[in-house]
């Protein structure tokens, strides 16, 4: 729908295949590369039958062998600078990964430094295949000074970046690696590095913000647990209410995921799920969170018409939604367009009375109309088009009862309506 646009927020959690790294190139060349990584071990141990006499085989000849499946090719023999690059030309010209890297590491392992790195600098195919190796090879540190010599300065914050969230280390020290590649990273260079400071400060206070809610959720989520295991071994059998009461705490109810590392936007679904209750001075509050990183009404609205929906909350949506006019007249925020609304009610089995208050507000005749069938309110429908004296219509809408879920009873209603002489029917 077209304002889901509008409730897209930019305070949103990074990962390693997140929107803010670079594409190094295709999935498929990255696969390749991640065998080479294994199967370079292997080979290095063993001397091809066919290199043995090898000694003036030419670097077109050796790629072409390489290409073919014979991947311990003897590339010793080529000693001069000019060969080796002759090799990494040819190999670029094959397009294949593995025969690219190949030559790349043998490269890497007879020139000198300096003369490696300025001459994969030149050719941006092998630079792109040498950094996806060394990522996957999770050569991390050779990573990020190889992306600082080519020049790809924001590439290299991002990779320390990704290696602070990924690094398996607790929260805590997790959030500390993040602000110090904050400072480290994020705070020289250009203004293609530092317009992304605010985002990642935003990132260490979203960390800041889910550690304590997910601390003490995990620590009341395992009593529970516990609670409910002594429940039943101490009694065999329980009445219905019994179970119902142990069956309360919505951890139990609804599992709850890890809250660490999920975005604004999913933060707010969680607490509006396990905390709407609280009050809006508390850290798990959803209204403490909408406050505290500025989400608009509409981000709000529709985040938690979702999460009281999966939770059947039905009173507490009417409550959000309705308020007062100055005139003392209950009105519905308008937000969140109604038919979106009522979609959302319908998916989650909202009451059939509920759906009718919610659609009976949208202004559109035709739209309104539509929607009810779209969601199967077949009297309400029918009644739509007995206001509109619209019987041509209403005889369509009673045909096609007859392949729908509705009840019989909707058939009746119609067919009295029909029959009745008290509407002046326009066709």
């Amino acid at each position: 729908m077209d304002f889901n646009d509008d409730i897209t927020i930019t305070i949103d959690t990074f990962s390693t295949h997140g929107r803010c790294r670079k594409n190094y190139k295709c999935h498929e060349a990255e696969q390749k590369i991640s065998q080479l990584v294994s199967s370079l071990k292997l080979c290095s141990s063993l001397v091809s039958v066919s290199s043995i006499n090898n000694a003036t085989i030419s670097p077109r000849i050796a790629i072409e062998r390489i290409f073919t499946g014979d991947h311990c090719v003897n590339l010793s023999v080529f000693c001069g600078k000019e060969q080796k690059l002759e090799l990494l030309d040819y190999a670029l010209l094959t397009g294949n990964s593995y025969v690219i890297t190949k030559i790349i590491l043998f490269l890497q392992e007879t020139l000198k430094p300096s003369i490696f790195h300025h001459e994969i600098s030149r050719r941006s195919v092998a630079s792109d295949h040498y950094l996806i190796y060394l990522r996957n090879s999770e050569q991390l540190d050779k990573l990020y000074d190889t992306l600082i010599l080519l020049g790809r300065h924001e590439e290299a914050a991002f990779a320390m970046f990704s290696r602070a969230i990924n690094s398996g280390q607790s929260y805590e020290n997790q959030i500390k690696s993040i602000r110090k590649t904050l400072y480290n990273s994020f705070s020289v260079g250009g203004p293609e590095i530092l317009k992304w400071q605010p985002f990642i400060k935003d990132h260490i206070t979203l960390l800041e913000q889910q550690l304590p809610i997910e601390v003490d959720d995990k620590r009341r989520e395992t009593e529970e647990i516990s609670r409910l295991q002594d429940h039943r071994s101490t009694s065999q059998q329980s009445s219905i209410s019994d179970c119902q009461t142990a069956n309360s705490n919505l951890f139990v109810i609804f599992p709850r995921p890890t809250l660490v590392g999920l975005s604004v936007i999913e933060t707010l679904h969680y607490c509006c799920r396990y905390h709407y209750y609280l009050e809006d001075t508390k850290f798990a509050s959803p209204f403490y969170i909408r406050k505290k990183f500025a989400l608009t009404e509409k981000q709000f609205l529709w985040i938690a018409l979702q999460a009281l929906s999966s939770n059947e909350m039905w009173p507490e949506i009417d409550t959000l939604f309705e308020y007062k006019s100055w005139l003392g007249n209950r009105k519905i925020k308008n937000s969140i367009p109604i038919d979106e609304l009522v979609r959302v009610l319908f998916h989650n089995s909202a009451p059939l009375e509920m759906l009718e208050k919610y659609l009976e507000l949208v202004d559109d005749v035709e739209r309104k109309l539509q929607l009810a069938k779209e969601l199967l309110m077949t009297k309400f429908a029918a009644d739509i088009l007995i206001k509109l004296k619209d019987r041509k219509r209403l005889t369509e809408l009673r045909a096609s009862i007859y392949t729908s879920k509705n009840v019989d009873y909707v058939q009746q209603y119609i067919d009295n309506a029909l029959k009745t002489s008290t509407i002046k029917w326009k066709n």
